[in-house]
């Protein structure tokens, strides 16, 4: 096997690994919900500290999915650039992908920017609800409220997450299909980096500092 096929499989693994992460990281943030109940007058201090508690950690785990996305497209992107390096014929598709995926490259500062607004009491909760686009349902006007996410959550108040998860799920089908005949992982387990000049071995993370 030459030096380019090697470079070809490691680049493909990765760029198809972080591809999955993305799209999981993009089922679990839809999974997610949470149902507030009216505060009760007579309720103790410490309850309503506890509702207070599990509805901060509602958005904290939000915000951390949201991150992982942005973060996965992103080294996706990075990997992208090596792929289209080797493989002249795939050019086009990565183009259209990091073309309809380029808002992401700079969201990870406006994430940056929300988390240390909304959780160090610099602004409120209700900026980030509405900024993300997450639904609010309340059957009854003195009933509690049910938070929950769908496919319209802005990614970085910026991008629909259903835009993105389509162009993800797009992408990872023209990968399978262009690259059918590479393995998933390569044999000896040691991936040959490209730029690095010496083999990374499973579980190790490339250019860290790209990341």
């Amino acid at each position: 096997m030459t030096d380019e096929q090697d470079q070809l499989e490691t680049v493909v693994f990765f760029l198809s690994d972080h591809l999955c992460s993305a799209i999981e990281a993009s089922d679990y943030l839809l999974a997610h919900e949470y149902s507030s109940e009216v505060v009760d007058a007579q309720e103790e201090s410490d309850e309503i500290l506890e509702r207070l508690e599990k509805f901060h950690k509602f958005l904290d785990d939000i915000r951390t999915y949201e991150f992982l996305i942005v973060t996965k497209i992103n080294q996706v992107r990075h990997w992208s650039l090596h792929l289209r390096q080797l493989d002249k014929d795939f050019r086009p598709v990565i183009d259209l992908f990091n073309a309809s995926t380029m808002m992401v490259s700079d969201a990870v500062d406006l994430l940056g920017q929300d988390e240390n607004d909304i959780f160090n009491g610099n602004s409120e909760p209700q900026r980030y609800l509405e900024s993300r686009n997450i639904r609010i349902e309340q059957e009854q006007p003195n009933s509690g409220k049910k938070f929950s996410i769908d496919e319209g959550f802005l990614i970085g108040g910026k991008v629909e997450l259903r835009d993105l998860l389509d162009v993800c799920i797009s992408f990872h089908q023209s990968v399978e299909r262009q690259y059918a005949e590479i393995p998933v992982e390569p044999d000896d387990g040691t991936y040959d980096v490209p730029g690095d000049g010496e083999g990374l071995t499973e579980g190790q993370e490339p250019f860290s500092s790209a990341h």
